[in-house]
């Protein structure tokens, strides 16, 4: 049996060797976090290839250019085109397909917007009703359901009512509007509201409520990732209604148009994607689409360049990224961002 001499000094020893053995741990836990870090600090990272898994692209059509300027100018903070990520993101739209019903589903869609007529087929899938009396027209893609619906009689005692609803009630009339119709897209969150009256035969924008005969709202895609979604006028949507708010409903639609095509956002692939740089010589050398021309003279002063995605009024097979110049006196241009290489002749 050991005495308390034997026992004291066998604790003492447990110290001892307890003491070296935490001591020893530390080191090498410091150890191994410092060669973790050192391992990650001198990691190669791999460079990310696209995948192309669309193969070569369809250009992108585009309306005819508006007036192109004869000289630019780039002012921005950075004093050249901005570095961009080296690939992007194509989005795969899917088409769509008639039914048996489709045919029959127009007609009874036109009769329910007041055009009771026989229809005249333009394209596959396309149909034009007009009403001979106010000479308005419908037409109607009847595989997709898009429509453009403009009416060309003018009813005084609607527009000379004063508009008195808020920015709030006449989006919810504009939405309840398709939502009626069965053509209206969840991805459609964002609406602008502006304000417009007759000038003549014709229509012009005003910022003077008081003046207002009637409303249009544009309704737009949000953003796909860190990237905008524009249209052929980057301050308008291919989703639009000009009408004369009610108390509850329009009293009177003016104007409407539907047509919208919605990205399949579980079919996508990375493309090569053109430099800032190499968009603003294309532009500077002709090659850009002219969506909103100088106002004043024909030179334009750049002062933004960014990427956005680019939302056609008419079906085409992808969604792909443009580069967006915009500038002073209204200027907006655009460039195809995917590298030439990868588009198809």
């Amino acid at each position: 049996m050991a005495n308390l001499t034997d026992t004291a000094y066998i604790v003492r020893k447990s110290f001892v060797w307890g003491g070296i053995g935490i001591v020893v741990l530390t080191i090498l836990g410091f150890a191994t976090v410092a060669t973790i870090r050192s391992i990650q600090e001198n990691k190669v990272v791999p460079t990310p290839t696209p995948g192309v898994t669309f193969g070569p692209l369809p250009k992108i059509v585009t309306p005819n250019s508006l007036q192109y300027p004869t000289s630019f100018e780039l002012l921005l903070i950075e004093g050249r085109p901005p570095e961009t990520v080296q690939y992007g993101t194509v989005y795969l739209v899917r088409a769509k397909t008639p039914t048996l019903l489709s045919r029959k589903e127009s007609q009874q869609f036109a009769e329910g917007l007041g055009f009771p007529g026989e229809p005249i087929q333009t394209d596959n899938t396309v149909y034009q009703y007009a009403d001979q009396d106010t000479n308005s027209h419908l037409v109607m893609d009847i595989a997709s359901k898009n429509f453009t619906l403009r009416r060309n009689f003018i009813d005084v005692g609607v527009l000379n009512t004063p508009i008195t609803q808020t920015e709030t009630e006449i989006r919810k009339q504009a939405q309840t509007f398709f939502t009626r119709l069965k053509t209206w897209h969840e991805n459609l969150s964002q609406a602008g509201v502006t304000y417009w009256t007759f000038e003549g035969q014709s229509l012009r924008e005003t910022t003077e409520i008081s003046q207002a005969q009637l409303v249009r709202v544009d309704f737009f895609q949000p953003a796909l990732g860190d990237f905008p979604v524009v249209t052929s006028r980057s301050d308008r949507s291919n989703v639009y209604i000009i009408f004369a708010p009610g108390d509850k409903a329009p009293r009177m639609v003016h104007e409407a148009s539907f047509n919208y095509f919605p990205p399949d956002d579980q079919t996508m692939s990375t493309y090569p994607l053109i430099t800032g740089l190499a968009a603003w010589e294309q532009l500077q050398a002709g090659g850009a689409f002219i969506s909103s021309p100088v106002i004043i003279g024909t030179h334009a002063v750049v002062r933004r360049i960014y990427l956005a995605y680019y939302q056609s009024d008419n079906y085409q097979p992808y969604l792909q990224l443009m580069w967006m110049f915009e500038g002073d006196n209204g200027f907006v241009a655009m460039i195809r961002a995917t590298d030439p290489a990868w588009v198809a002749p």
